[in-house]
């Protein structure tokens, strides 16, 4: 998927960097510019939320996409996710991916905050409380 994703979004005229863990994206993130993260929850070494916690604990405000591969079992703390600015459940279409990047990265270059918003793949009530108690 990672590969796809990234020739995807280059063939969209990005310009794109992968990783295939968490230690080694936190690096790369430590050392060169990125404008947007996508993330997978569910990575060897060091899981996206804990990268992503590990980036706002450094005051490190780049905006992310995280990808989730099945919806937690119950209801979240809203305290223990760090800011997120969108959300892609697996399976997603290019389009979704394609639109979500899009979208995110308009409102950070116009300034505005990105206004979080429900996946278009997620229909359940549930779904829609877990994702509210995300939004900080």
């Amino acid at each position: 998927m990672r590969q796809l994703d990234s020739e995807v979004l280059r063939e969209s005229g990005y310009q794109v960097d992968t990783a295939e863990n968490g230690l080694v994206a936190l690096h790369s993130l430590n050392t060169d510019h990125y404008d947007l993260l996508i993330i997978e929850e569910e990575m060897p070494m060091v899981t996206g939320l804990e990268l992503v916690k590990k980036l706002r604990s450094n005051d490190m405000m780049l905006p992310v996409i995280m990808v989730l591969g099945t919806m937690p079992a119950r209801e979240t703390n809203p305290n223990s996710w760090p800011q997120i600015q969108a959300i892609l459940l697996k399976p997603y279409t290019v389009a979704e991916l394609s639109r979500t990047v899009r979208e995110v990265l308009r409102a950070v270059g116009s300034g505005a905050s990105y206004q979080f918003a429900l996946p278009s793949n997620w229909q359940s009530p549930v779904c829609s409380r877990w994702v509210t108690a995300l939004k900080m």
